[in-house]
C-alpha cells in the first residue's frame, strides 16, 4: 500500500486491547464446548479485560506463552471497579460451561450477532474518529444494540450506551 491509498472500509485495525478480548471470548466460547463466540463470551472477556486482568486469563489458558513486553501495560479501567467485579461474577454464573470444553486449538468461529456487533462498534469508532477498535467500541454496540442477557445485565448495571461512549472520548463519567 502506497501513502495516500484509500483503505476499503471492511479494514479494521484491533488495538492489542481488542485482540485480548477476541482471544478472551474465544477462549471462554472453547471451555463452554460452543463452536462459536457469542455475545455474552464477548462481554464476559470486556469485564475481564476492562480491569486490566487479561493477562492473567490468557495465562490460564493451556499452551499459552504470553510475553508481556507486547501487551498494554495496565490501563484506566472504564468500568468502576465494584460493577466490574459483580457484573463478572453474574456474567460467568450466565455464561458457565454447558458441554465438555472443545480441544485445545478448536477454531471457534464468531457468531452471526457478534459479526454484526463488531460492525455496529466499527460505525460507533469511525463517528469517534478513532483509528483503531477498541473494547468499549465494543461494549458500546453491547449496550445499544444487544437484547441477550448480558446486554440487558449491563443495562441493569446503569451503563448506557451515552457514558460508555463519553468514557470513549475521554471525558469524566
Amino acid at each position: 500500500m502506497v501513502e495516500g491509498d484509500v483503505v476499503p472500509p471492511t479494514t479494521r485495525t484491533y488495538s492489542n486491547r481488542t485482540i485480548a478480548v477476541n482471544f478472551l471470548a474465544r477462549h471462554q466460547a472453547m471451555v463452554r464446548g460452543s463452536a462459536t463466540v457469542e455475545i455474552d463470551d464477548l462481554i464476559v472477556s470486556i469485564v475481564i479485560e476492562d480491569q486490566g486482568g487479561f493477562l492473567e486469563e490468557l495465562s490460564k489458558a493451556a499452551g499459552v506463552g504470553i510475553d508481556v513486553k507486547y501487551w498494554p501495560q495496565p490501563h484506566r479501567p472504564y468500568l468502576p471497579r465494584d460493577v466490574a467485579k459483580d457484573l463478572r461474577v453474574r456474567l460467568e454464573a450466565l455464561c458457565r460451561r454447558s458441554a465438555p470444553p472443545l480441544p485445545p486449538g478448536t477454531l471457534t468461529a464468531l457468531s452471526g450477532s457478534v459479526k454484526y456487533l463488531i460492525e455496529v462498534a466499527d460505525l460507533l469508532r469511525e463517528t469517534l474518529r478513532q483509528s483503531k477498535l477498541e473494547p468499549i467500541h465494543l461494549l458500546a454496540a453491547a449496550v445499544w444494540v444487544e437484547s441477550s442477557p448480558a446486554a440487558q445485565m449491563l443495562r441493569d448495571a446503569g451503563i448506557t450506551r451515552e457514558s460508555v461512549l463519553r468514557a470513549a472520548r475521554g471525558e469524566d463519567t
